[in-house]
């Protein structure tokens, strides 16, 4: 039979190591909420304390060989998808300053042409007169 009493979520967290070059640590979950009822327990977790949950339940010890092994560690996944993140927001940010230049370059471009062909009209304009 299910205990009724809340797990630790210190009890939920795998067994991973912080190095002190990692982010600070996000605040802890809210711990698992548990409802018993005609000998049935309901647990609702976080989906990733859900094998913790699982395996807490059904008295597989820590240093059982058939223990599950937990798929990802979050703070591992968490900082690859903040990698992802910057090297996106790099990427956009390399991508608007290229546009910038090129949107500066065109202008130029077409400001030359425009003083090109007022210059043509003005030569144009000088040759008639002489004539």
């Amino acid at each position: 039979m299910a205990s009724t009493t809340p797990t630790n979520t210190k009890d939920l967290e795998s067994n991973s190591s912080s190095s002190s070059s990692s982010p600070p640590t996000p605040p802890p979950p809210p711990q698992p909420t548990w409802i018993t009822t005609n000998n049935t327990t309901y647990v609702q977790v976080e989906p990733w304390a859900f094998r913790a949950v699982v395996q807490k339940l059904t008295g597989v010890p820590e240093d059982s060989p058939h223990k599950l092994p937990m798929a990802q560690d979050v703070l591992t996944l968490e900082r690859g998808f903040w990698a992802y993140a910057d090297t996106c927001k790099k990427w956009s940010d390399q991508m608007a300053a290229v546009t910038a230049k090129k949107d500066a370059a065109l202008e130029h471009l077409q400001a030359i042409f425009n003083r090109e062909k007022e210059m043509e009209e003005q030569e144009k304009k000088l040759k008639e007169e002489n004539s």
